[in-house]
């Protein structure tokens, strides 16, 4: 049993089943009761206790914030409580917290240079956003986020293993990558796919068409117009509108590519199907780019609507063109975030970053809340397999 007076409790944001009124409502509470929650509003990476606590304390309040909804794991400051004599690093976290809170607070209200109409806006400076995982909030939605360099990483797009079998989930993956000296550091769900686990559209798979360009025209979310692909060629990743695509084929060896729609944003500018005040929202993911190296990586973890979700691609991260990937079912993994990959998905394709296996060096956080898929629902398929489910032509 540890009994060091050493840890604290890092907040990383809601899960999409919480009850937020309710949370807030009891963390307030508990904040009334006693000294031990910090009085900032709640933020990503937030640390929200006061001073160090037991391990046994810091686990059990752990435990009853996760129960409410809450997504936080323990830091463990026992190590250096005991040799600082003067300044905490707790303290120190506290103050860095509340800074980064008040920064963070000042650019998500400045003014948009953005007028109401989509304009192009001018090309991201990447450097503004760290590469990797991260959690933020964007007009009131709480997101997660994964941007990688396609030249810095080994990104690559799966569905079955060598023997036929679909993967289906983050867990099957990384025991597929292991069996082959390798590791998974993220993976996110790709494309729309039908009810029989088969990309609804082009699919090419190292190298490999698996399944073909779909142009057609249909019901459900694939089809609104336009649609598009994202692509990973050797040196570089996109997002173009399906009917460019075979320029891109034309001119690059694809070596990964997932299709699906809608297209959120193409050169800057907002698919004309999205309406600002749109009332149906969703869970949704999809994928940015930077450039042409850069990919953001995004999911929703409570419902927005499409163009809610557009803007944030657009505005925050500046992205000139975007896709969607899925709905409801969308899921991430960020082994930063959460060591075990979790296995209660069920998808068709999978977009990852792998890299060879090493051999651990110490243990990482112990993230509750995020060790299975966020609202532990039934395994489902696509949003709108194949135009199936979502009557979703009007935004």
């Amino acid at each position: 049993m540890h009994t060091d007076n050493g840890y604290g409790i890092v907040f990383i944001g809601f899960a999409p089943e919480a009850d937020k009124e309710r949370a807030l409502a009891v963390v307030q509470e508990l904040r009334e009761a006693s000294d031990i929650l910090v009085e900032t509003r709640l933020r990503p990476k937030q640390v929200m206790t006061r001073y160090p606590l037991s391990f046994d304390d810091a686990q059990l309040l752990m435990n009853r914030f996760c129960g409410l909804g809450l997504r936080c794991y323990l830091i463990d400051l026992s190590p250096v409580s005991k040799a600082a004599s003067g300044v905490s690093l707790l303290g120190l976290l506290l103050v860095l917290s509340i800074v980064c809170n008040f920064i963070f607070s000042t650019l998500l209200f400045l003014p948009s240079p953005f007028s109401s109409e989509p304009q192009k806006p001018a090309p991201a400076k990447t450097a503004h956003f760290a590469l990797g995982g991260d959690l933020f909030e964007y007009n009131g939605a709480d997101y997660t986020s994964y941007i990688l360099d396609v030249d810095e990483t080994d990104l690559r797009i799966f569905w079955k293993d060598d023997n036929g079998q679909t993967l289906s989930n983050f867990a099957n993956l990384s025991k597929y990558l292991e069996s082959k000296g390798q590791s998974l550091v993220f993976a996110t769900n790709a494309g729309i796919f039908d009810p029989n686990f088969r990309p609804v559209g082009v699919f090419i798979e190292n190298g490999r068409e698996r399944v073909p360009l779909d142009l057609g025209t249909g019901y459900g979310n694939f089809y609104m117009k336009p649609n598009g692909v994202f692509y990973i060629t050797e040196n570089r990743v996109g997002v173009v509108a399906s009917e460019d695509f075979l320029n891109v084929t034309a001119t690059h060896r694809v070596r990964y590519a997932t299709q699906s729609g809608p297209l959120l944003l193409q050169d800057g500018v907002m698919n004309s199907l999205f309406t600002e005040d749109s009332k149906h929202r969703k869970v949704r993911s999809g994928v940015g780019i930077l450039g042409d190296k850069i990919a953001v990586f995004v999911k929703s973890n409570e419902p927005v609507s499409f163009y809610e979700f557009a803007a944030m691609f657009r505005d925050h991260f500046g992205c000139q063109n975007a896709l969607y990937l899925d709905g409801v079912i969308s899921n991430i993994f960020i082994r930063d975030f959460d060591p075990v990959p979790f296995g209660e998905d069920k998808f068709a394709g999978m977009i990852a970053v792998v890299e060879k296996r090493q051999v651990p060096v110490g243990i990482p956080p112990n993230i509750d809340g995020m060790s299975g898929p966020a609202g532990a629902q039934a395994i489902a398929p696509s949003d709108n397999p194949a135009g199936m489910v979502e009557p979703d032509t009007a935004q």
